[in-house]
């Protein structure tokens, strides 16, 4: 009889730690431990048995942990290894916590409940000090600054759609006067976040946005002293389609994760630096960073945890063309130099930052198309009566060594690469021709042109048109043999690609679909609606896609957001280029070459544990 053992548990996590070398992840009453470096699973611990962590607290020695969820809470000694761990002590507080503290230089320990109460304990986890604040409310998420007693700040975030601020030296009769509120949101608080580096708070709402506070003083202490407090909003950001459980801010940004499974990264203008999705559409319940590591880590309602970069860096260029050259169309060779296509005809080939002249095509002055290759080594420029220039890229430089004019000299409406020797031009009355292997002729439609071509085996071609069909031909036979109608609705099939056994046709509807041919017939194996409006091809497990005004990189495998560039959408002339794990983009906009360059492995995250499907999204009360 088979027996399994699994080392995790599928629960939802909400308490993660960036510490040091390690993450640590609290899953139900155990403490998972993992390498920062590697993200392998080291240790397990059972710390809180039957209740669910919700706070994993370390002191700045480095030789105790604190742990807590709901009212429980406990206390070990630890190595610096994390192999040792020793119960030190535990107790049940009066009320569910919220945050803690080590304070009073490891010495002692504050907490701050949901009704607005701070508790201080000794290291035996007696209670010292119990305060409470003149706001005796419901709160949904607090947050505790400074370590030295005399200076400790509670930020308390209500139901209220308020953020008080109140500090327990600061009382009368054990009742705690607030010095300043925070009103501007519109819902309950569920989130609040203090940088004593940056001088910034941040608090997320009910109400699907978060705000970024600016300490006049910087320090929140010393503005607290003043007879007008002074902290007010910067910029109120609204990334997320709900609720925004999480913030936290640091040294150069502040970040948001929401019930939307998306994690947002912010400069403190206001400005979305990055938009990740994270946990296949489930609520993020726990959210932690580190910049010294540059590291995000997340947990959420899928069971999953996974780790990002939080900065990543893109190189943009803007390129200017000589002699006030407007930029027609635009293509990535495999040098990763850029190959230029201007409204006048002109041809150039830019690399690092150096313009080259390489052709005046002046019979391509009205109208020009320009296609590369999937090998980036060739160039296909077509013209309005039939003119079609073959450039190749060879030491370094962009040769003609091909042209010819087709015999019917109309215009080519569109050209494709069905490989990297065989091109597919359509002109005329749907009339496509492979010099001189084949003609086809596209059955009548309003935009009677193809869109995208691809070979099969035995002989087949498919191809989608402007208006959203799908036909495939067989090699001797003008007419399509197969014909289905609106497979991508009247906005166009994208791309179609040939993998093996089945074929993938996208479309500018956001639709992907999957074919089989068999006996010469194509059959629907599946279609797939993704949350993009025009979807463009893939490249490797890589899709992309546009949304809207955006361009978008997409894992297809992990169903997550890589990357995304605002460029005014896939209508307009652009390339991507993936040699090994730097990408580039390139695009034409108000009348420039715009190319963003970016290094894959510093975008895409890491599941150290990955999370199961998730249904319907739910609510966990207060957290």
């Amino acid at each position: 009889m088979f027996s399994f053992h699994s080392h995790f548990l599928k629960v939802d996590i909400i308490a993660v730690k960036n510490y040091k070398d390690f993450f640590l992840i609290g899953v139900g009453g155990f403490l998972y431990i993992f390498n920062k470096k590697t993200s392998k699973f080291l240790n397990k611990v059972n710390v809180l048995e039957d209740q669910k962590i919700y706070g994993i607290i370390i002191n700045k020695i480095g030789n105790k942990i604190l742990l807590y969820g709901g009212k429980f809470i406990k206390l070990f000694n630890i190595n610096a290894t994390l192999t040792y761990f020793d119960e030190i002590s535990r107790t049940t507080a009066s009320d569910w916590i919220l945050d803690a503290k080590w304070i009073n230089t490891d010495k002692e320990i504050a907490t701050i409940s949901m009704h607005n109460r701070l508790q201080i304990w000794n290291a035996n986890l007696a209670i010292v000090t119990e305060l409470e604040c003149e706001e005796k409310c419901i709160l949904y998420s607090a947050h505790i600054c400074y370590e030295a007693i005399n200076e400790l700040i509670i930020l308390s975030g209500t139901v209220f759609n308020e953020v008080l601020i109140w500090r327990p030296t600061k009382w009368k009769d054990k009742i705690c006067t607030v010095l300043k509120k925070l009103q501007k949101h519109n819902g309950v608080i569920f989130s609040v976040h203090y940088n004593e580096s940056s001088g910034y708070i941040c608090s997320s709402s009910d109400d699907r946005s978060a705000i970024l506070w600016k300490v006049n003083s910087k320090s929140l202490c010393l503005e607290l002293k003043q007879k007008q407090i002074e902290i007010n909003p910067v910029c109120q950001v609204f990334g997320h389609l709900s609720r925004v459980f999480r913030c936290q801010v640091l040294n150069n940004c502040f970040i948001t994760g929401g019930e939307d499974s998306v994690l947002n990264i912010w400069s403190f203008g206001g400005q979305i630096i990055r938009k990740i999705e994270t946990h296949q559409g489930g609520p993020i319940w726990g959210l932690d960073c580190n910049e010294e590591s540059n590291t995000i880590i997340t947990a959420g309602s899928d069971c999953g945890v996974t780790i990002f970069p939080i900065y990543s860096e893109f190189v943009d260029q803007k390129i200017s063309l000589p002699s006030g050259g407007v930029p027609k169309a635009v293509g990535i060779l495999a040098s990763s130099s850029l190959v230029v296509m201007c409204e006048n005809g002109v041809l150039y080939r830019v690399k690092q930052n150096q313009t080259c002249f390489v052709e005046a095509l002046k019979d391509l002055q009205r109208y020009s198309l320009l296609v590369m290759s999937d090998c980036k080594k060739l160039v296909a420029l077509a013209g309005f009566q039939g003119q079609i220039y073959i450039f190749k890229e060879e030491d370094v430089k962009l040769k003609l060594i091909s042209s010819f004019q087709t015999r019917c000299k109309s215009r080519i409406f569109s050209l494709h690469w069905l490989n990297c020797r065989t091109l597919i031009i359509c002109q005329d009355e749907g009339k496509m021709t492979i010099n001189p292997i084949a003609t086809f002729i596209l059955p009548h439609s309003k935009e009677r042109w193809s869109t995208t071509a691809a070979f099969l085996k035995n002989d087949k071609l498919v191809v989608g048109d402007r208006k959203g069909n799908i036909h495939l031909f067989q090699f001797g036979k003008v007419d399509a043999i197969q014909t289905i109608k609106k497979a991508h609705s009247h906005l166009g099939v994208a791309n179609i690609e040939f993998d093996r056994e089945t074929i993938k046709s996208l479309g500018r509807n956001g639709i992907i679909k999957t074919f089989i041919l068999r006996n010469d017939i194509l059959y629907l194996l599946s279609s797939e609606k993704l949350p993009f409006t025009w979807l463009a091809g893939f490249i490797d497990s890589l899709l992309l896609a546009f949304s809207g005004n955006n361009f978008v990189v997409w894992s297809y495998k992990s169903k997550r957001l890589i990357f995304e560039q605002l460029c005014g959408g896939g209508h307009r002339s652009w390339d991507f280029f993936k040699n090994d794990n730097v990408c580039t983009f390139c695009y034409i906009k108000e009348k420039m070459v715009n190319i963003t360059s970016f290094n894959l492995s510093n975008l895409l995250p890491v599941d150290i544990i990955e999370g199961y499907h998730v249904k319907r999204n739910k609510c966990h009360g207060n957290h």
